[in-house]
């Protein structure tokens, strides 16, 4: 059974761009007196949209597959990645490391995993399967308001080096997310060019096997790939070590279905599971 699932279509009606045209460059209406007014949070992701060409007929993109480069530079260490996701809640990531191996991590919709080739598979379960889930689901850049308890602009900030809106969101919380340390774990801060519209990062807690780990994440070197603008260089940032993917390629409504199937090792414990009647 699924536990979190998209229209096929967006869930949310998205203003026109006119709805732009009253603003100044720094993205927000000034009142008489020459004071800023923040835009709200509607507005800031419609704006988003709208530069990267997510707002044009995105229900006929139903795949995406970006593959490229993978480096860790305190490490020294460079090898490929291949990113599939499909409408409306399907997404794998693999990576291939010399020195580190091949990993992958998943949600096929119903299932969400890990598998290393060092620490080998793991079935996701509670707080860190959530966040796959809104990883994987393939409109989460529209931010579909039954998604949230709470979206709210807080201000202009500095980040990587730009003006930036300061976006903060709220999950709707799930099981022992309703905790003030769930809390945590459902708090996204994201940052919004002020001059372009398009989104430069985000920030967030990451619920990890050894612990709650705040991850940043910084977007860069926008491309144009079918009609879309993505960022080409991301930059993730984690207990002070970085990991940089670089995309060379995306390609749209190519994936097969089979690209989300779960590797064979986490079929077998899936398959004990079942067989144990633990599911």
């Amino acid at each position: 059974m699924r536990t979190l699932r998209l229209a096929p279509a967006l869930l949310i009606a998205l203003p026109t761009l006119a709805t732009f045209a009253t603003r100044t460059a720094a993205g927000a209406t000034r009142t008489a007196a020459g004071q800023d007014v923040l835009p709200t949070p509607r507005q800031v992701v419609s704006r988003h949209l709208a530069a990267t060409g997510l707002s044009e007929r995105p229900a006929a993109k139903k795949s995406r597959r970006a593959v490229g480069k993978i480096s860790i530079p305190e490490r020294q260490l460079e090898g490929a990645f291949e990113t599939v996701a499909a409408r409306p809640d399907r997404y794998v990531q693999r990576t291939n490391i010399p020195g580190l191996g091949a990993s992958s991590t998943g949600y096929d919709g119903d299932v969400g995993w890990q598998m290393q080739a060092m620490a080998g598979a793991n079935v996701l379960e509670g707080e860190a399967l959530r966040q796959l889930q809104h990883r994987a689901l393939f409109d989460v850049e529209a931010h579909p308001a039954e998604l949230y308890e709470s979206m709210e602009v807080l201000g202009k900030v500095s980040f990587a080096d730009r003006e930036c809106l300061r976006l903060r969101l709220v999950r709707k919380a799930a099981g022992t997310e309703s905790t003030a340390e769930g809390r945590a774990l459902r708090e996204i801060d994201e940052f919004y060019d002020v001059a372009t519209g398009l989104k430069v990062g985000s920030r967030s807690t990451f619920a990890g096997p050894t612990g709650p780990r705040e991850v940043t994440v910084v977007y860069d070197a926008y491309r144009e790939f079918g009609g879309v603008r993505v960022p080409t260089r991301i930059t993730q940032e984690m207990g002070g070590m970085q990991v940089v993917q670089e995309v060379e390629t995306v390609e749209w409504n190519t994936v097969d279905e089979g690209a989300f199937e779960p590797p064979p090792e986490v079929r077998a414990i899936l398959k004990k599971r079942a067989g144990s009647g633990d599911v």
